[in-house]
């Protein structure tokens, strides 16, 4: 099968988009709404002529920044943002707080993030009778994948609907439909970073500006999260334990080390456990732990997750309430009950002064539960636990890899303070007179309690205990909180990115690379927006209120200039310097955390290599590394999702000791250079049929064959060709493998719904020379040579039938394809492989160097050629000047044909239209879907390739 280019056609195709009505009626105001700009003057008014506090002011702001910021592809939800923002400013000049005044309503709220320059919001529902002179429950919703903060609490509080709904109606009006006796909570959390980083301490600061701003009861406050907020749930839950009254876990996966799969390098391991339920969950002993979970939930949060998390915790004595479902993913009501579940949580309250008490930690940031804090983490990044029991007035505490602890005697049941008191809902803290203090089988202290402060210090030194404080040297550096690494550390706080100038034909691109880091380098991360500035403008006053990343190459970043004799790493111009070690190569450089020099209360992050391009190429690094890594071409070709693949493993990886020192045990992980691609094998896989895998394989969109999620259209549905008969004839043997599985292809593809005849105005066409067929083994993989797509062959079980399964290893054509998910979800077949040529073909005439494919083959949950290992799910195409994301760049319109219809609004969605109707015109794909096909493709467009075939679908 030769692939070349063929003149486009003219495709009749429709896109479609639902009409997306309020779900909460609003009377037309009696005049038109002013603009943003005559709003923001009268909040500015407001702010000038009342005494509203700051909060209302800045929530009254944020209501414009969403009307701004959906205005194109949300324009009728956009108004009645814009609307509602006058009635609250019209409420605000009367000197009242429209925050306050909303009872049983739902709305969103903005505070002002130390993380981001752009305000951040959560929605919020107050009870219809909230009285600001007596205390409430607090419960804290985390949303899932497909959804925002407004949204999910509208479905939370009963405006039920299907979750591949969702993108319709994320900036709808809801009404509370449940009553609840809760303020109700739901943070943005930067959108899909999983409630990790950014994410976890956004949901910190909302806690925080609720208890600023309303009466919150602080030991009765729940927090609930589903599938990604499942995940914000286990990891938050166990972080911080004992900030809850409750923790409700559903749909989730319970540890990073399942979620992100495979075989991870052990110091990559190191940097999941500390945000993992399945390492933390002894830190809930004291509270009302319950998670829920579907026996047939498809993945990514696979059942067999919560099932081995669940004998773990068994074994733990940590109390925990379980319910599985015969369901799927979508288990929210199941476990609400509409909103029943509400009363139940309210009669929840937190323990304030429990006998016994464990402290699970690998940082600084989670490191208190109750009445015990570690102050001193012996070896990063590895755990540190203490277990503390009090008992007749003796605590009796057991530690591991931990050298100094604190102990809040006055918050332990049996050693209050001499003259007592008594704890939140009365419960009583008795009179102590003598307190004994026994750690790891060492009494340190026996004799009055009124001798002792409170909290009590404890360090170890030498092998034994003592009281007192850890003693630090002046001048000497020490890991302590918010100066402890790893790199992600600096994510919770304000960052500023420096490029380098001194080098004036390297600014632009150190500038470039700079703009783009300072957009947040984890993934999944929305409305990240740090300042960006050149190294002749960084003061000495934000050196001491910033964290500062500095870009550059030798020579090129004045600030770098002056601090890098006293850093750990060194950047020479052809190599990285790290302690002994000098590591070479194309593109090589680095980014490593340490205390500013300038600022030793402050973090420095460098990103240099002994190119621009090389410092660019830092922007690809993983989410989860350590203090420091070093990388060439090779680790950031491609970027790993979440930790570093063995395809693309770094140079070195490795974690400063306690006094940020180069750690001889840490300065290289486990991690070693992946071996040549091996000379693939002529057998692929075993005889068919395969076993089936222990485990779904994860693929993190819909399906596509959901018959209720079609959007509505005035357009027809053309009629669809009929399906072309069984083929009699077969290009392979019927005796090989790839021969069996080319016909147990043909024979599945009998069987399968036409959905797309369904589709109201997608386009049909018949073309005889676009079918093809399966070829052996070896005519595949000679095309795949001529075209330079370079391949592994995948030797795993697959459940399904997939000719010449692979695995695609390096750039097609200069273009960098990104799996988005480990495991079998990376395999395709050959003759799908070929096609990848196109595909960067296509791309690269828009500038595109990165396509990020979400879903490759999959064996569930519907037959469908991802089944087959001939379909892809594309999810974003990074050029050099932006990011292209279908689920938020993407504009559907169902009332016009996809590639003839107006121009869209914006750039990126007219470049994503152009993409899209490109690769359907080479005839090279069987199907081309984008958005408009159904809610199912809301976030990618999926591409697929059917043998023996001559019909083409476009929607």
């Amino acid at each position: 099968m030769a692939i070349a280019n063929r003149p486009p056609l003219a495709f009749l195709v429709l896109l479609l988009t639902a009409a997306v009505p309020s779900s909460v009626g609003r009377a037309a105001p009696a005049k038109p709404t002013p603009s943003t700009s005559e709003l923001r003057s009268q909040i500015s008014a407001v702010a000038a002529n009342t005494k509203l506090p700051q909060g209302a002011i800045e929530s009254l702001g944020y209501q414009l920044d969403v009307a701004d910021r959906i205005e194109h592809t949300f324009a009728p939800q956009s108004e009645a943002w814009r609307a509602r923002a006058a009635r609250m400013i019209e409420t605000a000049k009367q000197g009242r707080d429209p925050f306050v005044e909303a009872r049983a309503q739902i709305l969103m709220r903005g505070y002002v993030s130390p993380i981001s320059r752009a305000r951040q919001g959560y929605a919020i529902s107050l009870p219809k009778d909230y009285d600001p002179t007596r205390a409430y429950p607090l419960m804290i919703t985390l949303h899932g994948g497909s959804a925002n903060g407004n949204l999910f609490l509208g479905v939370v509080l009963g405006n039920n609907m299907n979750w591949k709904e969702y993108d319709a109606h994320l900036w709808d009006e809801f009404s509370p439909r449940v009553a609840s006796n809760f303020i109700m909570v739901a943070p943005d959390g930067f959108g899909q970073v999983l409630w990790r980083f950014m994410g976890e301490q956004d949901v910190l600061d909302v806690i925080a500006d609720v208890e600023k701003h309303y009466r919150v009861d602080e030991d009765r406050v729940v927090l609930l999260g589903l599938s990604n907020g499942g995940v914000g749930a286990y990891s938050l839950g166990m972080r911080h334990a004992s900030l809850f009254s409750a923790v409700l876990a559903i749909a989730g996966a319970p540890s990073w080390m399942q979620y992100v799969g495979g075989a991870i390098d052990p110091l990559q391991t190191e940097q999941l456990r500390p945000l993992s339920a399945m390492s933390l969950a002894e830190n809930a002993i004291n509270t009302d732990f319950r998670y829920f979970h579907g026996h047939v939930d498809p993945g990514p949060m696979h059942p067999a997750f919560v099932e081995e998390f669940g004998k773990q915790i068994a074994t733990l004595g940590v109390p925990y309430k379980e319910k599985w479902f015969d369901a799927g993913h979508d288990l929210l009501n199941l476990v609400l009950r509409n909103g029943r579940l509400f009363g139940e949580l309210e009669k929840v309250v937190r323990n304030r002064h429990p006998k016994e008490v464990r402290v699970v930690t690998g940082d600084y940031r989670a490191n208190r539960q109750h009445w015990v804090t570690v102050t001193g983490i012996e070896r990063f990044p590895a755990l540190a636990r203490v277990r503390a029991v009090d008992t007749d007035a003796r605590v009796h505490v057991e530690t591991s890899n931990t050298t100094s602890l604190t102990l809040d005697l006055d918050d332990a049941p049996l050693t209050a303070t001499d003259h007592g008191s008594h704890g939140s809902h009365g419960s009583h803290v008795a009179r102590v007179p003598r307190v004994a203090i026994e750690i790891d089988g060492q009494v340190v202290y026996d004799g009055a309690r009124a001798a002792l402060a409170s909290p009590v210090s404890l360090t170890r030194s030498a092998g034994h205990w003592q009281l007192g404080a850890p003693a630090i040297a002046s001048g000497k550096l020490q890991k302590k909180l918010g100066l402890s690494g790893p790199l992600t550390d600096a994510y919770y706080d304000a960052m500023l990115h420096v490029y380098g100038t001194a080098i004036p034909e390297q600014t632009d691109a150190l500038r470039k690379a700079a703009q783009a880091g300072a957009h947040g380098w984890p993934l999944w991360l929305w409305r990240v927006d740090q300042e960006v500035l050149a190294d002749t403008e960084l003061t000495d006053e934000q050196l001491h209120t910033h964290h500062v990343v500095l870009y550059g190459t030798p020579g090129s970043n004045r600030v770098l200039s002056r601090i890098e004799k006293q850093l750990p790493i060194h950047v020479e111009a052809d190599a990285v310097v790290v302690g002994p070690e000098r590591y070479t190569g194309k593109e090589v450089g680095t980014r490593f955390i340490y205390p500013n020099p300038l600022a030793p209360e402050r973090y420095v992050i460098v990103q240099a290599a002994v190119t621009t391009a090389g410092v660019a190429a830092g922007n690809q690094l993983p989410d989860f590394i350590p203090d420091y890594v070093v990388y060439d071409q090779r680790a950031t070709r491609t970027r790993s999702r979440l930790v570093f693949d063995s395809n693309h493993p770094p140079l070195a990886l490795g974690v400063f000791d306690q006094q940020w020192r180069l750690d001889p045990t840490h300065t290289q992980s486990a991690m070693r250079a992946a071996a040549a691609n091996a000379k693939l094998p002529q057998q692929h896989g075993p005889a068919l049929p395969a076993p089936r895998l222990a485990s779904h394989i994860p693929d993190g969109n819909d399906p596509e064959s959901a018959k209720t999620d079609h959007y509505r259209s005035h357009l027809p549905v053309p009629v669809a060709p009929a399906l072309p008969p069984l083929p009699t004839k077969f290009s392979t043997d019927a005796t090989s493998v790839t021969g069996k599985a080319a016909r147990e292809i043909a024979r599945r593809v009998q069987t399968f719904t036409n959905y797309r005849a369904t589709i109201a105005g997608a386009a049909w066409t018949l073309d005889d020379t676009a079918v093809w067929s399966v070829r052996d083994d070896a005519a595949c993989l000679r095309e795949l040579d001529s075209l330079g797509v370079h391949v592994k062959a995948y030797s795993g079980a697959l459940p399904t039938p997939v000719a010449v399964p692979l695995r695609i290893v390096g750039d097609v054509d200069g273009v960098t394809f990104v799996m988005m998910h480990a495991g079998a979800g990376g395999v395709v077949s050959c003759e799908l492989a070929a096609r990848l040529a196109v595909v960067a073909q296509v791309v690269k005439a828009h500038g595109v160097h990165t396509v990020y494919v979400l879903s490759a083959y999959r064996d569930h949950p519907y037959p469908s050629f991802h089944t087959l290992g001939l379909a892809l799910d594309l999810a974003r195409f990074d050029t050099d000047a932006a990011q292209l994301i279908v689920k938020t760049d993407f504009i559907i319109d169902h009332e016009h044909e996809t590639c003839d219809g107006p121009a869209p609004a914006t750039e990126k969605a007219r470049t994503l239209r152009a993409i899209a109707c490109d690769l359907a015109a080479t005839h090279h794909f069987s199907s081309v879907l984008t958005p408009n096909y159904n809610v199912g493709h809301r976030d990618h467009f999926h591409l697929d390739v059917r043998p023996d075939d001559p019909r083409l679908f476009l929607r």
